[in-house]
C-alpha cells in the first residue's frame, strides 16, 4: 500500500476542498447557452491525434502530480495509446459557456470509443440532443430512462453510466459528470458545437487535452 507524507495528505485535502467549493458555488443554472453567443472553433489538427503510439506527449495534456503514481501511469498510457474521442456536452454549468470565466465547474458529457463513432461529431451531437430532451420528457419510456432523467435533473449528482443500447442504436456510449477547467477548453469555454476532444486510456479513464494540441 502506498505511503503518503503529511504534506501530500494536506495537499490532496486542499485540492479536494477547492474543487468542492467551486462545484457548490457554481452548481446551479445548468443548461446550454444559445450557440451564437459562443465562439465557433475548428479542430484543424484533430486528425493528427488519431494514430498511435503518439510522441511528445507532454504537449498533449497536463501531466498529473508526481505523488499520484497510478494516475501518472494512466495518463502516460492514454496520451500514447488511448482512443481519441469527442465528448459531447449534454449540459453544463452556465459559467463554462462564458469565455471570461476562470472557475472550474461540472458538466455532463457523453462519448464512445466505438471506432465508427468516436469522432463522429454529428452523430454525437444528435445523441446529446436526444439525452437533453429526455430531461423534459414527462413520460420516459422505461424505468432506466427515468433514472437517467433523474440524474440529469439532480444538479448534485455525480455519475458515470452506460447509456441503454436501445437509446444509442447498439453503440456503447458512456455518460458522466466531469469537472471542466476553462484553460483546457478551446477559447476558454464550451464551443458552439458542444464538442470537446479527449483521450480514453485502456483503463477507461478520460483525460483532457490541451487546446493547442488540436486547434
Amino acid at each position: 500500500m502506498p505511503q503518503f507524507t503529511p504534506f501530500a495528505v494536506i495537499f490532496v485535502a486542499a485540492v479536494s476542498a477547492a474543487a468542492y467549493f467551486y462545484y457548490f458555488r457554481n452548481r446551479k443554472a445548468f443548461g446550454p447557452r444559445e450557440p451564437e453567443q459562443r465562439q465557433a472553433v475548428q479542430y484543424t489538427r484533430l486528425h493528427q491525434l488519431v494514430p498511435t503510439p503518439r510522441q511528445d506527449i507532454d504537449r498533449l495534456g497536463d501531466k498529473p502530480f508526481g505523488i499520484f503514481r497510478g494516475d501518472r501511469r494512466s495518463w502516460e498510457d492514454a496520451m500514447r495509446n488511448g482512443t481519441l474521442v469527442l465528448c459531447a456536452v449534454v449540459q453544463a454549468n452556465h459559467v463554462l459557456y462564458d469565455p471570461d470565466n476562470q472557475d472550474s465547474a461540472p458538466a455532463v458529457v457523453l462519448y464512445t470509443t466505438d471506432r465508427a463513432r468516436a469522432v463522429d461529431g454529428q452523430w454525437l451531437q444528435n445523441l446529446a440532443a436526444q439525452v437533453r430532451s429526455l430531461k423534459q420528457d414527462p413520460y420516459p419510456r422505461t424505468a432506466e430512462l427515468k433514472e437517467i432523467q433523474n440524474l440529469l435533473l439532480d444538479e448534485l449528482s455525480h455519475f458515470k453510466i452506460t447509456l441503454p443500447y436501445e437509446f444509442t442504436g447498439g453503440v456503447p456510449v458512456t455518460m458522466m459528470v466531469i469537472v471542466k477547467i476553462p484553460s483546457r477548453l478551446p477559447g476558454g469555454c464550451i464551443p458552439a458545437h458542444n464538442l470537446v476532444p479527449g483521450l480514453i486510456g485502456r483503463d477507461g479513464q478520460l483525460w483532457h487535452l490541451k487546446p493547442k494540441a488540436y486547434l
